[in-house]
């Protein structure tokens, strides 16, 4: 797991086209550089580290389609970001067909929640 220092980290992402800023102390933005239209913004105090894995799985994650056609409105991450087994932890997506999903992978089980219901589904 490499953890840079913020502007290592984003000189390092910025070659591999990713745009990564820190808005305030608390909020940075990350945009895809390849992939118009393509951001996020991710809640962490600056004194946290930011991993380069975890950037990308988000944006990648940021990139789902939905199977109505539907596509991303917007993604973040909680102070708890960090990548995972295919999605980063603490990542949240949100469609166009007002669904949110954030997604964390505990036993094998992604949990999903959909507008005002909870549903599980394990595999």
């Amino acid at each position: 797991m490499n953890k840079y220092t913020f502007k290592r980290l984003q000189n390092k992402l910025q070659k591999n086209g990713v745009k990564i800023e820190r808005y305030n102390s608390n909020i940075i933005h990350v945009e895809s550089l390849n992939t118009y239209g393509l951001k996020s913004k991710i809640l962490l105090p600056e004194n946290f580290n930011i991993e380069e894995k975890a950037i990308n799985q988000l944006l990648d994650f940021s990139n789902i389609a939905h199977p109505d056609d539907g596509h991303v409105k917007c993604s973040c991450a909680t102070p708890d970001f960090h990548s995972g087994t295919d999605i980063p932890v603490g990542s949240i997506v949100v469609t166009d067909h007002s669904m949110v999903i954030p997604r964390k992978k505990t036993k094998g089980c992604p949990v999903i929640y959909y507008w005002g219901e909870f549903c599980c589904f394990c595999s």
